[in-house]
């Protein structure tokens, strides 16, 4: 699992370190190699990952702010439980928020397509390594939905709940079928809202969360068993 290849003495990185480190963690917790509950070992990961402990550290703190990680300051870091309770509870919060701040921007939305456009046309463009990329701009994109609602403390609210979710939502983007069935899907939201259909487009919006539960859900289940 190193991440750093050595030719004639010499570290060869593809990618920024600390997106190596970060893409190397978050694969070690999706394949369940770090378990959910256990604390982590920073000297048998930066061994594993043939890293020192500054770029591990980024990525760690990087993965607690995501909600994958929880920190103490006497024990270090242990991997947050993965929770059914958890996904059912926060995405139906999400997508009736985020449903309300579209409709609450109404016509305005149409305003927003261009930018929405961009943003999906840039997720459409990262190639399939990059899925802390679309990662980020799915985030961005969500967020431009939010932006016109004016209500803040609407905004500040979905944003909370989307940093929970980050956790369950990473397996989207590292899969392609998934990453491109949900571009589709964002396609379909952005179509609508340039022709006016507000409502249709939340309906849309809302089958969007609702197939994303259902897929984390069955994962969820598949790895976590009776504990689910």
């Amino acid at each position: 699992h190193r991440i750093l290849e050595e030719s004639s003495a010499m570290a060869i990185v593809r990618r920024p370190l600390r997106e190596e480190v970060y893409r190397a963690l978050v694969e070690k917790l999706l394949s369940g190699e770090l378990v959910p509950g256990s604390r982590i070992n920073e000297q048998e990961l930066c061994a594993d990952l043939g890293v020192s402990r500054t770029p591990l550290r980024e990525g760690l703190i990087r993965l607690e702010q995501d909600g994958f990680l929880y920190a103490d300051m006497a024990k270090g870091f242990t991997v947050q439980p993965l929770s059914v309770t958890e996904v059912l509870e926060v995405y139906p919060i999400i997508w009736t928020l985020e449903s309300f701040a579209i409709r609450l921007a109404g016509p305005a939305m149409k305003d927003a397509v261009p930018e929405l456009q961009s943003i999906l046309d840039e997720m459409r463009a990262q190639p399939p390594e990059a899925f802390t990329n679309v990662e980020q701009l799915d985030l961005a994109f969500h967020a431009k939905l939010r932006e016109g609602c004016g209500n803040e403390r609407l905004k500040e609210m979905v944003a909370n709940l989307r940093r929970v979710g980050l956790r369950y939502e990473i397996d989207y983007w590292i899969t392609p079928e998934l990453r491109l069935r949900s571009i589709q899907e964002h396609q379909a939201i952005i179509d609508l809202l340039d022709a006016g259909e507000t409502e249709q487009a939340i309906s849309v919006f809302v089958e969007h969360w609702r197939g994303g539960m259902e897929h984390t859900l069955k994962r969820l289940k598949e790895r976590l068993g009776s504990d689910a």
